[in-house]
């Protein structure tokens, strides 16, 4: 059943991140094959159809819950109400799963990343999403935890939703590189640093090596 939990949570993922508000992945597509009978449209709009077929699965895998628990319960240990439950959910839950875990292999290994879009959904922001990375920065130079997360969220707070923008077109980062407070106690450098996504991968090489091991 966890085997079964982790493929619908990792295909949810792809889902989400197919999604067109996102698009940063995409599931590999035929050239040639159509998107969709009726919306031609969907030949580049492609919905997540294997994904989506593995969630729909994980539905039908973890409903053998209740036949599996009821089978724990015999008289005595010596009745065999349980035989006829898993004559039928145990060899259907094993090739349920098995199936998932095939389509999913297959799902990955052809899956299509797009680097690029993803860097512009991080920046959608103006660079908000590294407003932690500047408080923790600012502890390190002294400054309170309180009085670096205060600091950072006035700012972060004097952009509008939606444009992620002040009234004048300023963005968060330009709006931390002007800020004294923090000039005075961060560099230039350094606060390029905290806005580089390469800062949050520092270790990934090293984490997936754990995994070789």
């Amino acid at each position: 059943m966890s085997a079964s939990n982790s493929l619908e949570r990792f295909s949810t993922e792809v889902r989400l991140l197919a999604g067109t508000d996102l698009s940063e992945v995409a599931e590999f597509k035929k050239t040639g094959a159509e998107g969709s009978s009726a919306m031609p449209g969907k030949s580049k709009l492609r919905n997540p159809i294997k994904s989506e077929n593995i969630t729909g699965l994980a539905a039908i895998a973890f409903g053998y819950l209740f036949p599996s628990a009821r089978c724990e319960i015999l008289w005595n240990e010596r009745t065999l109400s349980n035989s006829a439950a898993e004559r039928i959910y145990l060899p259907d839950l094993f090739i349920t799963v098995d199936f998932m875990l095939q389509r999913f292999a297959d799902t990955m290994e052809k899956l299509e990343v797009f680097p690029a879009q993803m860097k512009r959904n991080i920046w959608r922001t103006g660079g908000i999403v590294f407003a932690q990375t500047i408080m923790l920065k600012l502890i390190k130079k002294g400054m309170s935890r309180l009085e670096a997360y205060k600091l950072v969220e006035t700012i972060a707070l004097k952009v509008e939703h939606g444009t992620y923008q002040t009234v004048n077109g300023k963005t968060f980062k330009v709006l931390v590189f002007e800020n004294q407070e923090i000039r005075k106690r961060i560099s230039e450098t350094e606060l390029n640093e905290c806005f580089d996504c390469k800062f949050s991968t520092r270790h990934i090489d090293e984490i997936f090596t754990r995994f070789e091991e």
